[in-house]
């Protein structure tokens, strides 16, 4: 049995990628992975495949081992995608968010993906496929985002040196980073942080659809690229600061915050 497990599956592009890989023939089940039960098990009737929803918080041990036990349930079960989805940022300098905010972001977008991953590689066949869910934050730093931006930047770069490894298992790695998704709920939780005065993300222009997101990713992933930057912003940020040294992006990027 070959199963598609994806986290982060209740909302937003999470959603978008379980709609596209419900039209894959070759994966009999489809795992949702996220904390909120209602949401998935809502969306999972409306699911062609046979589906199981794991209501899990995957920062927590016990939720890795809960996903392993159901992994071991059936002797030929294969996972055919992974695809972590799962995480957040929160924006505001360093003395405005919390602590123990700043500590759940790094356990849910490095910790967390990293040790799933490694879980899931026991039983991952020769063939499949994952997407680590990046960010074009990976690139730069980002003052008001800096915690996110570095998290995004570790998952980054765990997922371009996993490839190499798993290069002779012919499994496909690919670290997603898109620019904004206007249709996810990233913006809304990152606006409730907001602070009037100087740290501040004014602007949200340029937005891509996860649809569209999803389905390159989808897309690029089968072709086997390492990076996947789908649309030309993303694509212009990550050329850029490959060119552009972080003591010029910095200031643009703290600039283009206030416009």
């Amino acid at each position: 049995m070959k199963v598609a497990i994806v986290t982060g599956a209740s909302s937003g592009l999470g959603k978008e990628f379980l709609k596209l890989l419900d039209k894959n023939h070759k994966i009999d089940e489809l795992w949702l992975v996220a904390r909120r039960q209602s949401l998935m098990e809502e969306f999972s009737s409306e699911l062609t495949h046979k589906s199981r929803v794991f209501a899990l918080d995957i920062t927590q041990e016990s939720s890795l081992v809960t996903l392993e036990n159901a992994l071991k349930e059936e002797p030929d079960t294969q996972v055919a995608y992974l695809i972590n989805c799962a995480g957040y940022g929160k924006v505001g300098t360093y003395y405005e968010i919390d602590p123990s905010v700043n500590a759940n972001m790094i356990d849910l977008d490095c910790r967390a993906p990293v040790c799933l991953t490694q879980m899931v590689l026991n039983y991952m066949p020769r063939g499949g496929n994952i997407i680590q869910v990046c960010s074009v934050a990976a690139f730069m730093p980002m003052p008001v985002m800096s915690v996110y931006a570095a998290s995004k930047a570790f998952l980054y770069r765990y997922t371009r040196a996993l490839r190499w490894e798993l290069s002779g298992m012919g499994v496909k790695v690919s670290a997603l980073c898109p620019f904004w998704i206007k249709d996810t709920e990233f913006i809304s939780t990152s606006k409730k942080e907001l602070k009037d005065g100087g740290s501040v993300v004014k602007n949200f222009r340029f937005a891509s659809k996860a649809k569209s997101v999803a389905k390159k990713a989808i897309f690029y992933n089968k072709l086997n690229y390492a990076v996947i930057t789908p649309g030309f912003v993303s694509t212009f940020l990550r050329v850029g600061n490959k060119i552009v040294p972080a003591c010029i992006s910095v200031p643009l990027w703290n600039l283009w915050r206030k416009l």
